[in-house]
């Protein structure tokens, strides 16, 4: 995949509304407790969750505004690089007069390990996001973009850090290129 594709491919896995969650991000701090058993989450869970549908509202509100200086929200959920790609892709996006219409649905987003004792601590996210009713288009217009045809149902991957002070923040997502 090339680096353009890469990126339009993440930022279509990274941008929408997901599932509705009750939950509100907040920096409920890291608890050190070891790794539970499989058949029950990790306590860090919901507040990984939560953070990860925030941003994805986050994202979708600034690549719709079109604004100059989404970042302030955005900063509530995200963390380098992460966070560095995703101003960097809105403000490529805004030069171009485009940006994402329609709905990108992550599909049962789950947390698949947490790490605990990394430095600092990490977790693994994995979700099916359902870009049918996502396209790029001009903002003048609505028209749509001419832009490489695939899969419109992939598998993504984020990794969220604790950062202390702040709780947990999504730092990185990858478009896995499987069908889901």
């Amino acid at each position: 995949m090339t680096a353009i594709a890469a990126l339009v491919a993440i930022a279509m896995a990274a941008t929408g509304c997901g599932q509705s969650r009750d939950q509100t991000p907040g920096s409920t701090g890291h608890s050190g407790a070891a790794r539970p058993s499989a058949t029950t989450e990790p306590p860090e869970t919901a507040e990984i969750l939560a953070v990860f549908e925030g941003y994805r509202r986050a994202l979708r509100a600034a690549n719709e505004s079109g604004a100059d200086s989404p970042s302030e929200e955005l900063r509530n959920y995200l963390t380098d690089p992460l966070l560095t790609e995703a101003l960097a892709q809105l403000h490529r996006n805004r030069l171009r007069g485009v940006y994402y219409a329609g709905n990108s649905v992550a599909l049962d987003p789950r947390v698949t390990e947490v790490r605990p004792d990394a430095q600092p601590p990490t977790a693994a996210l994995v979700t099916c996001v359902d870009n049918s009713d996502y396209r790029l288009v001009y903002r003048s217009n609505n028209s749509p973009v001419a832009t490489p045809s695939g899969n419109r149902r992939v598998v993504a991957s984020y990794t969220a850090t604790y950062v202390d002070g702040q709780g947990w923040r999504i730092s990185d997502s990858t478009s896995l290129d499987q069908p889901c």
